[in-house]
């Protein structure tokens, strides 16, 4: 499904921010190139996740020790977002 993702743009009114990615031409906010993270270390990271999906029941068991090897984890709407992002980046 994501192999069919070519560009995307996430909207987030409540902070007025825009962000967008185009395959091979990276990811930006506001215009403003952006880079992932060099964080490696799962107990440093921040973890966003967006679980407002049909697949809820078979996508939570499988994350769930993701989630608890971190330190933090924040829900945020970008997160399909930052999921095609890094791939096109």
């Amino acid at each position: 499904m994501l192999a069919d993702v070519h560009a995307g743009l996430v909207a987030d009114l409540f902070h007025d921010v825009a962000y967008t990615a185009c395959e091979g031409k990276g990811a930006y906010r506001d215009g403003t190139k952006i880079h992932t993270s060099k964080t490696v270390s799962l107990d440093e990271a921040v973890v966003g996740l967006d679980l407002n999906t049909y697949k809820i029941k078979e996508f939570v068991p499988k994350i769930t020790s993701l989630i608890e090897k971190t330190n933090i984890f924040a829900t945020l709407a970008p997160t399909r977002l930052n999921s095609a992002m890094s791939r096109m980046v």
